[in-house]
């Protein structure tokens, strides 16, 4: 009985073997038969070379061939895409410019795009800045974002009435363009005045960045898209009634923009918006304005003149970052949340100030604070000389003092239990720090490269100095008060010091 269950056992490993052995034969057969034309997954990142064409190629899921990038390409002046690729003794039609193919070929001045090929792919041709002229073949159906990006000598561009979607501004910085004209009988989009809409004209989707002077966006244009003026020349632009939202990076770089006024109907300004306009000088935002997101007017380095409206209840980090020639502002009694970093460079921002009827927040001495005056929040970096923190204050948030290069000493009372990460990082002018007993923690990096600070001593209330909280203090004497143990002393808080001493 026993010997019979054994070969059993023996007969059914044999069938088992077998069986695989037929698999892997039938698999191979049928690998060989399809030759390229395999799963997407197993071609994807396999790179074809055809043999009629130095381009570089994978096949695609429905057999048709897509351009990749090849290091080779920038040496190149002149590129053309042939309609088929000849890869391994097959024909396969080339449907698709990959993303970023051709970025950064900057010797590139002419390429020449065959008719079949159905989608030119996220920043494919980007930075390809002498690139002078390209035809959009009339079966391209999709157009990816930035796809032209800094085509610095393209001056027209004509989109076929093949094209069903077009991704954010495919011609941001394409300094010498001076027109987009859409086909009439493309049913997605439209033109005017060389400017790209939707089909309805409800939404600018790109403006040629070599227009000059004053813009005036038709009435019935609902949005501005996104970076749809992006590195634009023009210095002034009418924004009619009808439009309710700016998109993301709007007005981005758009460097020479010194007048703009905005609708009372706006809704909605997304971040980005305005960042980089060194021109723009004042900014009226309307009252429907709910949030000033984040970096929607950092870098506006002319900017002097801002009101927040009333309804503004939420201000993002770096939403005022870098205007440097801001000086004062004022926050409504609707903000119920500041972000970090708002002001961050400011260089020349001297006061904060709080409406008395804000629930959130107040203001001493143009200092932000909470509204129970337990926490200061931002210091303006216009603040000069010495500053004495009032008694009450229990808290110095992160980030609170940094980069207030004019700083020289400051004086914290018995009052403040913690000082937050980064809380006087990069002032730079800063020499004295008196700290009081009662101060328990001073976290990571607060005091980082302070380069004038000489002389400091460490209460013995103190429990915990944090990482780093002292790097880059290469002139200080650091005394501390409470001994050598007791103390937790993270990694290189003292690494850079130039003396420690510590009082048993």
């Amino acid at each position: 009985m026993t010997k019979k269950i054994i070969l059993f056992i023996v007969f059914l490993l044999l069938c088992s073997v077998v069986i695989f052995i037929i698999r892997q034969v039938t698999h191979k057969e049928s690998f060989a038969e399809t030759d390229d034309a395999v799963f997407w997954e197993e071609i994807e990142y396999k790179e074809k070379i055809a043999s009629n064409t130095p381009l570089k190629f994978i096949i695609q899921e429905n057999s048709t061939a897509c351009v990749i990038y090849d290091s080779s390409y920038v040496r190149f002046s002149s590129i053309t895409i042939p309609a088929t690729a000849h890869i391994g003794g097959h024909d396969y039609r080339v449907t698709r410019i990959g993303d970023c193919s051709f970025q950064n070929c900057t010797g590139l001045t002419n390429i020449e795009i065959p008719f079949g090929v159905t989608e030119i792919g996220s920043m494919a041709f980007s930075k390809c800045e002498n690139l002078k002229s390209i035809i959009i073949p009339t079966s391209t159906e999709i157009i990816g974002l930035c796809a032209f990006e800094e085509c610095r000598s393209l001056t027209n561009i004509l989109i076929p009435a093949s094209v069903r979607h077009i991704g954010n501004n495919p011609f941001c910085k394409c300094s010498k363009l001076r027109s987009i004209n859409v086909y009439h009988r493309n049913s997605a989009y439209s033109s005017k005045n060389g400017i790209l809409y939707d089909k309805d004209k409800k939404t600018i989707i790109a403006v040629p960045n070599a227009l000059k002077g004053k813009v005036t966006i038709p009435s019935g244009v609902t949005t501005i898209g996104e970076e749809a003026f992006c590195g634009c020349s023009v210095n002034e632009v009418s924004i009619p009634n009808s439009v309710t939202e700016i998109k993301s990076s709007a007005f981005r770089e758009c460097v020479n923009l010194k007048n703009i006024t905005l609708p009372p109907g706006l809704m909605c300004i997304e971040s980005y918006a305005f960042c980089n306009c060194d021109s723009l000088s004042s900014i009226n935002i309307p009252k429907n304005i709910t949030e000033i997101r984040q970096y929607t007017f950092s870098h506006c380095i002319s900017l002097t003149d801002v009101t927040i409206p009333q309804g503004v209840t939420y201000i993002e980090d770096h939403a005022f970052e870098e205007c440097t020639a801001l000086k004062d502002i004022t926050i409504p009694s609707g903000v119920t949340v500041i972000k970090e970093s708002v002001f961050d460079e400011c260089e020349n921002l001297k006061n904060i100030s709080v409406v008395s009827d804000n629930p959130n927040y107040s203001s001493v001495n143009g200092i932000l604070c909470n509204k129970e005056m337990t926490e200061i929040i931002t210091v303006p970096q216009g603040i000069k000389g010495n500053i004495n923190i009032p008694f009450g204050i229990t808290r110095i948030k992160t980030k609170a003092f940094i980069r207030c290069d004019k700083l020289t000493s400051i004086n914290i009372p018995s009052s403040v239990t913690d000082i937050e990460k980064d809380a006087f990082r990069d002032c730079r002018s800063l020499s004295k720090v008196t700290l009081s007993e009662g101060l328990a923690r001073i976290e990571e990096c607060a005091f980082g490269r302070c380069i004038n600070l000489k002389n400091i001593k460490i209460p013995v209330t103190v429990v915990s100095i944090g990482d780093g909280a002292f790097w880059g203090c290469e002139k200080l004497n650091v005394v501390i008060d409470n001994g050598r143990y007791g103390l937790n002393i993270g990694e290189h808080a003292l690494d850079d010091c130039k003396s420690v001493n510590y009082i048993q």
